[in-house]
C-alpha cells in the first residue's frame, strides 16, 4: 500500500494500526479529489508526529 510505503520513507512515528488508520484517510481524500505531495504531507503531519532522528 502506497500510504505505509510513504509513512515509512518519510519516518513517520506510527503503529501498523494507525498507518491502517492513515491509509483509510488518505485513501478517502483521494477519492473526493487527487492529492498532491504536499497536500498528503499536511494531512499527515495533522495527524501523525515525525520520528526524531
Amino acid at each position: 500500500m502506497f500510504v505505509v510505503f510513504y509513512l515509512r520513507a518519510n519516518r513517520y512515528a506510527c503503529t501498523e494500526e494507525e498507518r491502517d488508520l492513515a491509509a483509510e484517510l488518505v485513501e478517502e481524500r483521494i477519492a473526493e479529489h487527487p492529492v498532491e505531495h504536499r497536500d498528503l504531507t499536511a494531512i499527515l503531519d495533522r495527524r501523525f508526529p515525525r520520528e526524531r532522528l
